[in-house]
């Protein structure tokens, strides 16, 4: 059920020099919205605050898959960074693991 989906996490961000960049944490809910914010607005507010303007610009959209199965989340970068490697999260933000 991705009502039940909840927690935090964060991204860690490749710029052009392989440096890595990682957010503050993100909260996350099956629905979308956390706290009454678009999660696009928290995720694309959390790569624009890296420093050193890691993230010039970002376009993020979201669409609900279905009520069981959560939400889908597209970045585009829109400045030019440069050559990027893949996005990775760091969901274990509490310290637990699998």
């Amino acid at each position: 059920d991705a009502d039940a989906l909840s927690g935090r996490y964060s991204i860690k961000f490749f710029d052009s020099f392989g440096e890595d960049w990682v957010t503050k944490p993100i909260a996350i809910s099956g629905t979308g919205v956390v706290d009454a914010t678009p999660h696009c607005d928290s995720v694309t507010e959390a790569l624009l605050e890296l420093p050193l303007s890691a993230v010039p610009s970002v376009d993020c959209s979201q669409n609900v898959i279905d009520t069981d199965r959560g939400v889908e989340y597209t970045l585009t970068f829109t400045g030019n960074p440069g050559p990027l490697r893949e996005l990775e999260l760091d969901l274990h933000l509490d310290g637990a693991r699998p």
